[in-house]
């Protein structure tokens, strides 16, 4: 809600990178194997928030049932205008980590760090990851677009 506010837009669409792990038919290849899906979740006209939440739950669902078709064929498949200095479908992502429990190795300080590569390859990222009992939240974006008042 806050973020089609934000935006001026009556229908928001995120990406979202998903997993390519859960088929048998990959599990012994070696590399990170993952595909962005998009999710739609169109606010229409103001409701409550459970309402909302529904309706990206729903949205999420529908992106998932087809999370294995290539984000490159859904590029060519539906050939939407192209413009290289814009993704086709979504210019905001969200990203959840799934954070394995670190190891307790005596003497070693081992801590998740996020790598600032200077660069937004979209408009705005959002990052949330289990951080022990708390969420650590992270935001990459286009400083063309936002300046860091904006996004905290």
């Amino acid at each position: 809600m806050t973020l089609s506010r934000y935006c001026g837009a009556d229908d928001l669409a995120v990406g979202s990178p998903v997993s390519l792990r859960d088929s048998a038919a990959v599990a012994d290849l070696v590399g990170m194997l993952v595909n962005p899906v998009v999710v739609r979740a169109p606010p229409g006209e103001p409701g409550s928030v459970g309402d909302y939440v529904s309706a990206v739950r729903r949205g999420a669902n529908d992106a998932l049932t087809h999370r294995n078709l290539p984000f490159e064929t859904l590029v060519s498949e539906l050939a939407p205008h192209r413009d290289a200095t814009h993704n086709p479908f979504f210019q905001v992502m969200f990203v959840l980590e799934r954070r394995p429990d670190l190891p307790d190795v005596p003497g070693l300080d081992i801590a998740f760090r996020r790598l600032d590569t200077g660069t937004s390859k979209l408009d705005l990222t959002i990052f949330l990851g289990r951080a022990g009992d708390g969420v650590d939240i992270a935001m990459e974006y286009n400083t063309a677009l936002f300046d860091s008042s904006t996004i905290a």
